[in-house]
């Protein structure tokens, strides 16, 4: 299966009149289309298609799976997807992890605190909850702006800090690249990139890719979304459908039920080819915001990570609106 694969944009359909990610859609689609087939760790075959940016390999928008030779050899980097894995331990405090990782979402609970999906590899987690980056010296202001906003909003609301690499040889180089991307959770001891290129330039956004880094895959792929969530593969671009992929139950961790409000989400017509709705939630409400945490995603990364639970109240502004 070979399938085109874009880069990440803000949920409206392509060629939209108005639209300002246009050309994000232009310019990944106009990319060779690339696949290969590799066992996952169950042992079944998994087709995986990606695109050829800036020398790596990306899948579902803009997850990073290694680099283009890497991919094409079958060396693939989703943590908890494919070989080895290693089971997170049940954090000591926060959130409690969901014991049913396959079981279905309520859409009832799909807005309370507490809701996400995450890796299962242990060695993907950084230790501690510290992250070392280092900053490209070629990112624009815009770009300096947004990444400080979203790593204050990480250190403000979380145990996770990012701080500026002394000698580690596990880092995260931040880099102004075509689009926006990032690898999923610390790839091992040595820098990993994640871009913030242009028109990615938003907090939200480099949230969004940040929460990649540390771990967490898209909240649309959980294994339990289909009472919440209904994929319209009928108005998906043609080549685009293995973008809403449903991770199995072993191969994602689960906290609480899937949140409509989660900056990890994708909006209702990512990927349509004719204007409609791709993904249709179950209650009447938003999908597929950029703007920052939602009370979940931040419950979530605390539960990852084992931070102490916050004073109340304590949520960012988007949170207080969701």
């Amino acid at each position: 299966m070979s399938v085109t694969l874009v880069g990440l944009v803000m949920g409206t359909a392509p060629g939209a009149e108005g639209d300002p990610f246009d050309y994000l859609w232009r310019q990944q689609s106009d990319r060779p289309p690339l696949s290969i087939t590799t066992s996952d760790i169950s042992g079944h075959q998994h087709t995986i298609g990606y695109v050829e940016i800036d020398g790596h390999a990306v899948t579902e928008g803009d997850i990073v799976i290694g680099t283009a030779g890497e991919a094409a050899s079958g060396r693939i980097q989703l943590p908890g997807i494919f070989p080895e894995v290693t089971d997170i331990p049940a954090p000591a405090t926060g959130l409690r992890v969901r014991d049913d990782p396959g079981g279905p979402a309520r859409p009832g609970d799909c807005r309370r605190a507490g809701a996400s999906t995450a890796t299962t590899r242990a060695e993907a987690l950084w230790p501690g909850g510290r992250v070392p980056y280092v900053l490209s010296p070629d990112l624009p202001v815009k770009a300096r702006d947004a990444i400080t906003a979203a790593m204050k909003d990480f250190q403000d609301q979380t145990c996770v800090r990012f701080v500026p690499r002394a000698a580690e040889a596990a880092f995260v180089q931040i880099v102004a690249g075509d689009g926006c991307y990032s690898y999923v959770g610390r790839v091992g001891g040595e820098p990993q990139e994640l871009s913030i290129g242009r028109g990615c330039e938003r907090k939200g956004i480099v949230i969004h890719e940040l929460l990649h880094s540390i771990g967490f895959y898209h909240e649309h792929s959980r294994s339990d979304r289909d009472a919440a969530l209904t994929v319209h593969l009928e108005n998906v671009l043609k080549g685009y459908e293995p973008q809403f992929r449903k991770l199995p139950g072993t191969q994602n961790r689960l906290f609480g039920t899937l949140d409509y409000g989660s900056v990890m989400l994708y909006g209702r017509a990512f990927f349509s080819s004719n204007g409609k709705d791709t993904l249709v939630p179950a209650l009447a409400v938003p999908i597929g915001q950029r703007i920052g945490f939602s009370p979940a995603d931040l419950a979530a990364v605390r539960a990852l990570y084992g931070c102490p639970e916050p004073p109340a109240g304590q949520y960012s502004s988007l949170s207080s609106r969701l």
